[in-house]
């Protein structure tokens, strides 16, 4: 311990506190939220919950603490880090989303089944939603996300949280089929009365085979695929009852060895602005 406490060790020790309190703050608060949203699916869904759902409950709160301590890491929080560790901390953030974003699509898909399964709907402005996603997506993707969204507000009547969902399954899958250095491209129209998101990759497409399976449930369009680049075989399944649940569709564009395009519509929300390149 110093005998003397110079104003500089003081502003160091304060920073030191700040950053510990920081931490303990923002992993509380992440509990927290995984404790009311676990209640509430409690709620809803306990009367048909199976093993594999109940897994992907507990799951959920210590997923989210190892994602908030890696953005914490990867922000320097507790100190500068050098080349070989942010690569393991992008790791860890990489892994830690695919496994939550697979939580996720199980009890979705659990949620979407039951008999007193409701959509939380509000007024929701599309632009914004898919800037804000494809920024957190960036963070841990290994290729760029070109993100076509500039425009009048496109505002549709959906459930925030379940609409996001979709539209990160959609991206995360055009992420996983991208060849290396290969980029992703996110587009946000409006069509007659319809909303549009379209993700298209560069990647290998799909044979008429595996196009024809794509919503079937644990499909997976490359089995040949590394672990590590494959999805649990429920983002489509789940994505495509999210956008029917909002009165939409998604419709899949593939052309072997030329990519996919993916495209998720929904209704726009009445007295929404009108289509781009028409007249008010």
């Amino acid at each position: 311990m110093p005998s003397v406490w110079t104003p500089a060790l003081l502003a160091a020790l304060c920073l030191a506190l700040a950053a510990a309190c920081g931490i303990v703050a923002r992993q509380r608060h992440l509990l927290r939220l995984a404790r009311l949203d676990n209640a509430r699916l409690s709620a809803t869904a306990q009367d048909r919950a199976t093993p594999r759902d109940v897994l992907a409950h507990e799951i959920r709160t210590p997923l989210a603490l190892i994602g908030a301590s890696a953005e914490l890491l990867a922000e320097e929080t507790p100190g500068e880090l050098n080349e070989v560790q942010r690569r393991f901390v992008h790791t860890i953030q990489d892994n830690a989303r695919q496994a939550q974003q697979m939580a996720e699509d199980f009890l979705t898909e659990a949620r979407l089944g039951h008999e007193l399964f409701s959509l939380r709907l509000a007024d929701v402005e599309l632009r914004g939603l898919v800037r804000e996603l494809i920024q957190e997506i960036r963070h841990t993707a290994s290729n760029p996300i070109r993100l076509e969204e500039r425009g009048r507000p496109i505002r549709a009547h959906a459930d925030h949280r379940l609409l996001r969902q979709a539209i990160a399954n959609t991206v995360t899958n055009a992420l996983r089929h991208s060849p290396e250095g290969g980029a992703v491209t996110v587009r946000v129209s409006a069509e007659a009365e319809s909303a549009l998101i379209t993700v298209m990759d560069d990647g290998a497409g799909m044979t008429p085979d595996e196009r024809s399976r794509a919503f079937e449930p644990y499909a997976t369009t490359n089995p040949l695929a590394a672990p590590a680049s494959r999805g649990a075989g429920l983002g489509m399944l789940v994505t495509q009852r999210i956008m029917e649940a909002h009165d939409g569709s998604v419709l899949i564009d593939t052309i072997m060895a030329r990519g996919t395009t993916v495209y998720l519509s929904l209704p726009l929300r009445r007295g929404a602005p009108p289509k781009e390149g028409q007249a008010a």
